[in-house]
Order: C-alpha cells, then sequence, then structure tokens
C-alpha cells in the first residue's frame, strides 16, 4: 500500500517531535502493510512554512535511519499546500513542491470556507502540467453544506482524497456519511491517513480499505491503490466520471430515514 499523504517528519508542523518518534510511526506503517509514504507536511497554512529544500533534506535522513533499523518502507517528500494566490509562484520557485517530484499537487483548503480565487488557481496549475489533489475535502465545511462545489471542481479537473479515519467513523457518523457520498458520487480519487501520531493521528488506510471494500467493491479498492501508485510514477491516474451527490439516496441505504 502506499500512502500519499501523511505528517512523518519529525518538528516540521504537526507530526513528531523526535526522529525516533517519527520511526516509530513508520513502523507502523510498515506493520499494517504500507511499504511507501509521502511525506507532507504543511505549507504557508499560517503556521507553518518548510521550503522544498529543507522538507527533501529530512526525507533523505529519515529514510537513512529507517534503512539502519531495516524498516522496509520508502519514504518521500512533498508538501500540503494551503491554496493561495501564490501557489503557482511558490511551486516554480521550489519554495513548495508537489508529490515526490511529480505532476501532482496536494492543496489544502481552510476548513470554513472555499477561497474565491480557487477556481483560477486550480485551472493556473493545470495549465502549468500540474494536477491538484485536494486533501480531506470532507472537513472543509463550505463543501459540506454545497457539495456541487466538488462537482464543479471535479468536472474541471481537480482530484480529492479523503481521509481514511473520516472514512471508517473516528471522525463521527455524519461525517463518514459524507464521505460515503462523495465515494458513491465518484468524487474521490485516494484514500490517505495523514497520520501523525501512533496513537492519535494513527496509519488506518488498510481498516479504510477493508470498509471501502465491503461497501463498494474490491474495484474501488484497486482503483484507489492503482492511483497511488500513478502518483508515485508520475502516471494518469483513473477518473470516473463525477455525479451530484445523492444524499437520500445515502440515507435510504444506511436506513436512516
Amino acid at each position: 500500500m502506499i500512502d500519499i499523504h501523511t505528517h512523518v517528519l519529525a518538528g516540521l508542523d504537526n507530526g513528531p517531535e523526535t526522529i525516533e518518534q517519527s520511526i516509530a510511526l513508520v513502523q507502523q506503517a510498515e506493520a499494517s502493510g504500507i511499504r511507501t509514504i509521502i511525506a507532507t507536511p504543511h505549507h504557508n497554512d499560517g503556521t507553518s512554512y518548510h521550503t522544498g529544500a529543507a522538507v527533501q533534506q529530512q526525507v533523505k535522513e529519515l529514510n537513512r535511519r529507517l534503512k539502519q533499523e531495516n524498516i522496509q518502507v520508502d519514504v518521500k517528500a512533498g508538501h500540503e499546500i494551503r491554496l493561495n494566490g501564490d501557489t503557482m509562484a511558490e511551486l516554480t520557485e521550489h519554495h513548495a513542491i508537489p508529490l515526490c517530484d511529480s505532476r501532482y499537487v496536494l492543496l489544502e483548503f481552510p476548513e470554513h470556507s472555499v477561497p474565491l480565487l480557487s477556481k483560477n488557481v486550480l485551472y493556473d496549475l493545470q495549465v502549468k502540467g500540474y494536477r491538484p489533489i485536494i486533501a480531506n475535502p470532507e472537513k472543509v465545511m463550505e463543501f459540506i453544506s454545497d457539495p456541487d462545489q466538488l462537482y464543479t471542481l471535479a468536472t474541471n479537473g481537480a482530484l480529492m482524497q479523503l481521509n481514511a479515519g473520516a472514512v471508517i467513523g473516528t471522525h463521527g457518523r455524519d461525517l463518514q456519511q459524507f464521505c460515503f457520498s462523495l465515494l458513491e458520487a465518484d468524487l474521490a480519487h485516494f484514500i490517505a491517513t495523514s497520520a501523525s501520531d501512533v496513537k492519535s493521528n494513527p496509519f488506518i488506510l488498510k481498516e479504510a480499505y477493508e470498509l471501502i471494500e465491503e461497501e463498494f467493491g474490491r474495484s474501488a479498492v484497486d482503483t484507489f491503490k492503482t492511483n497511488a501508485l500513478a502518483v508515485i510514477e508520475n502516471e494518469t491516474v483513473l477518473v470516473d466520471k463525477p455525479e451530484h451527490i445523492n444524499r437520500k439516496k445515502r440515507r435510504r441505504r444506511f436506513g436512516l430515514i
């Protein structure tokens, strides 16, 4: 398995405080069957601003230590970039970096609103050859209240990455139902953990995949795994035509009305 969104680097944002804690976290990933991790510390979110060079250096050191400990996980570099008007410039100047030097860029939206410039930034990124991935859209209140905005962004080329914890219900049933609605409408293209702590925010990708297989079938899981590999290899992801969310259908399926 491959996890494209994690916070495993020590001391950069909300991840581990020491490299020993980083090693323990990656060891947990290995035990769950994950073999490749993309470290994606926050970039320009108001509290964190770490250059691409700093992230790549930390990844290099972590991989060195993992090899010493005989932990069979490969860590790659990336950023979770807060979307703003300077996103394109930051990528061009290498202050912000895409996922493992690919065309794929992991973008974070503010939790309470969708910036007015979002469509323009996403368009500009694609004109320059990038593929934007919106991280954890299920956390954005405006997407929850108006999911047609996600439909519009998806039809215009944006990809979506759901949080594994939200999928399995650790953040509440309402959020889980919203994730299921996104899955049902083909508005999700990746599942990742954003793992940052062995206990409070662990690697639960396997558990999310198991639930998705139960609810949506093995082919859905295969697609998510194939897409994660496509990011690592800088290949084209599998994208089905998105649909508008049908909340009523999902509620009926789970016997909620």
